[in-house]
């Protein structure tokens, strides 16, 4: 990526039981950008080694995922910053057809909640724009390791107690599905531009 000036950076994870690894690409707040990091993936030389990877890959699932700050918290002092993040909890919320404001609106009162007691934890809310299984939304949960994040998960948990409860049982209720998949992190298979 760094030969053929790939502009974008990129964020790898991976979910050892489900031998599935995650590339995640951060684009700019414009549509357009997808088109642009296409060509630029498009134009790279040809690596020496790709046939052999190509034959390791069972598929590839691609989406364009849009933040939504609205839905998301993020506290002003964080708790793991970005060098230290290992673990990633993703939980994807599906919502049944013509359900998807109603569950926006739940996740904002979550936001709400979280802001109103000072949680410490960020919580990143993303909404598929392009993808097979929309609509759909996204959680994640960034910590240090796994003991980090069960420990900051079940000290959220005591602290919004039955009203965070509350709101999880009515948004699952308008969902057909929810996921929840843990990643490690691999910055040795990420790309920053400039490294």
């Amino acid at each position: 990526m760094a030969e053929g000036g790939v502009s974008f950076g990129r964020l790898a994870a991976v979910n050892e039981s489900r031998s599935h690894y995650r590339f995640q690409t951060i684009l700019d707040d414009s549509f357009a950008s997808v088109g642009t990091w296409r060509q630029e993936i498009a134009d790279m030389p040809a690596g020496t080694n790709s046939r052999g990877v190509t034959d390791l890959i069972e598929s590839i699932d691609r989406s364009v995922w849009q933040a939504r700050p609205d839905l998301s918290y993020i506290p002003d002092t964080l708790r793991v910053e970005a060098g230290e993040i290992g673990v990633v909890r993703e939980v994807v919320l599906y919502p049944k057809f013509g359900l998807t404001q109603q569950v926006a609106e739940l996740l904002r009162e979550i936001r709400g909640l979280y802001r109103q007691h000072g949680i410490a934890g960020r919580r990143v809310v993303r909404e598929l724009v392009l993808g097979a299984k929309g609509p759909a939304f996204t959680i994640v949960f960034l910590a240090r390791d796994g003991q980090d994040l069960d420990a900051d998960l079940e000290k959220t948990g005591t602290a919004l107690g039955s009203d965070l409860q509350g709101l999880i049982g009515r948004v699952n209720r308008l969902c057909r599905d929810v996921e929840i998949v843990n990643y490690t992190n691999r910055s040795d298979l990420g790309y920053q531009p400039g490294n």
